[in-house]
């Protein structure tokens, strides 16, 4: 596989495919490293430590689940009782049903509890979402950070770096270097 140069923030992480003067995430100047990162293939040491022997349901121990309860009842509702911290969940539905728009909703009262959210997208930009938001969100965004990019390899490093918790939207046309997907459709 080809080596990639990556040019890494010093203070927060934030990587780029090129060189910047002034990071867009920390806003730090001259704090670009050069790095190179080889795409691991499934062969790799890490991708072997990652496998898991299975288990009987019935050995499994229970547990209750952290949630973040949102001030969408339904939504709530769907989910078991609100959103289980540190989970992945995945929202389908046809074009055009408001799953953007529910999931704005989502970001802008899980951020009005005091976390941070960063709302990630394949499929729109940054000016998209934000036209969206003054139309339907009533409050202060100051906890919601956008990021418009299709690899979710320049997503994660945001994630990790910026936020406790994440609503990326349209994760199914996103590119990874370590995992080889293909959009449905």
């Amino acid at each position: 596989m080809k080596t990639k140069i990556l040019y890494r923030c010093s203070q927060c992480g934030y990587e780029s495919p090129r060189w910047m003067g002034k990071c867009q995430e920390c806003e730090a100047w001259n704090t670009f490293e050069e790095v190179v990162n080889q795409p691991k293939t499934n062969n790799s040491s890490s991708a072997k430590a990652r496998k898991s022997s299975a288990k009987k349901l019935s050995e499994v121990m229970s547990g209750n689940s952290d949630r973040i309860v949102t001030r969408i009842q339904e939504f709530n509702r769907v989910l078991g009782g609100g959103i289980v911290k540190d989970s992945l969940t995945i929202l389908t539905a046809r074009p055009g049903a408001g799953k953007s728009t529910l999931l704005l909703q989502v970001a802008d009262d899980v951020a009005a509890q005091g976390y941070k959210v960063l709302y990630a997208s394949a499929e729109e930009s940054e000016s998209q979402i934000k036209n969206r938001a003054e139309r339907i969100l009533k409050g202060n965004q100051r906890n919601i950070w956008l990021c418009s990019d299709t690899l979710l390899n320049n997503i994660l490093p945001r994630f990790y770096v910026s936020t406790s918790k994440s609503i990326i939207k349209a994760l199914i046309n996103m590119r990874s270097f370590e995992i080889q997907l293909s959009p449905i459709g």
